[in-house]
């Protein structure tokens, strides 16, 4: 997906804490045909799930409600489900928390900060001089967004 390039997706995992909500099941869903799922990522991504399975959110079941309730970060409506970031140097980690049984409990999607930067830069597509002089340059943002560049002013198509 061009949204998962542009914003440096790695994957995420999907958890439950299981039926007595003391269990811990995860999958892991790859994101950009997991080419952004290096040997530095996997480690750090272990470091930061057995951090949160230590004395965190992902613990179990019952330490999940207590975490959600005691730092807030509600982000629906009907205050189900709660948000938390965590940033490194690399990368950032969104942690989902939904701590109603049956659902699944978590969803931690991570992403490359580095390969977000890379994506958002301007892109210079083309350069244009004419007979007069007149230099234009055409260059290219996410979302297909074309700026035109010349010497006098900038214009958004």
């Amino acid at each position: 997906m061009e949204q998962d390039k542009a914003l440096g997706t790695v994957g995420h995992i999907r958890m439950d804490f299981g039926h007595n909500g003391k269990e811990f099941w995860h999958t892991w869903w790859p994101h950009n045909e997991d080419q952004l799922n290096t040997q530095e990522f996997k480690d750090e991504l272990q470091t930061i799930v057995d951090t949160l399975r230590t004395d965190g959110p992902l613990k179990d079941l019952t330490a999940m409600r207590s975490f959600c309730a005691q730092n807030g970060g509600a982000i629906t409506k009907d205050g189900c489900s709660f948000g938390y970031v965590v940033e490194t140097d690399r990368y950032r980690y969104c942690l989902r928390c939904t701590s109603s049984p049956g659902d699944y409990q978590g969803y931690l999607y991570c992403y490359d900060k580095q390969q977000q930067e890379l994506a958002h830069q301007v892109k210079l597509v083309g350069r244009v001089t004419y007979a007069d002089g007149t230099k234009q340059e055409f260059r290219f943002l996410y979302k297909g967004i074309i700026i035109n560049h010349n010497k006098n002013r900038a214009n958004l198509h």
